[in-house]
């Protein structure tokens, strides 16, 4: 009977073991899914973002516009600057396509509103802009990093 006990004992440790095991490889898949966030502030005319650069993989970006102009947060991957996109002149708004790659928008975000949306973003180099028209020109445009 001693042996039998000392073996069900075993036997109780092991599965406990084995279910810890199998909890902490599910807590682990959950971090790895999780997503960095970067809060950002829209106004007239400028985009504050609360980190220039993350690491790569899902960002959710979670804008406020603090305005009184309705706005939009346009993430363009490319290697120029934040004042060199080039525009496209009959709308007065940035040519999404020429230098740069169009990864994602958050649009119509009005006066006093927030939006949050999540994007897996790639290494690089980015650029987020407000394309609302004739707002990248008045200066809403700021240099991004994905690492």
């Amino acid at each position: 009977m001693f042996k039998t006990f000392t073996l069900f004992k075993i036997a109780a440790l092991a599965a406990v073991a084995l279910v810890a095991a199998l909890v902490m490889t599910g807590c682990g898949s959950t971090a790895a899914e999780a997503s960095t966030t970067v809060r950002v502030t829209e106004d007239e005319y400028t985009i504050k973002l609360s980190a220039a650069s993350v690491p790569a993989g899902k960002v959710t970006f979670d804008v406020r516009n603090t305005g009184k102009l309705e706005h939009e947060l346009v993430l363009l991957k490319t290697d120029l600057g934040p004042t060199a996109l080039k525009m496209r002149a009959a709308e007065s708004k940035v040519d999404e396509e020429a230098g740069a790659a169009n990864v994602g928008e958050i649009e119509d975000i009005a006066d006093g509103a927030s939006k949050s949306e999540t994007f897996t973003l790639k290494p690089g180099k980015y650029v987020l802009v407000c394309n609302v028209v004739d707002h990248y020109k008045a200066g809403m445009a700021v240099a991004f990093e994905v690492k």
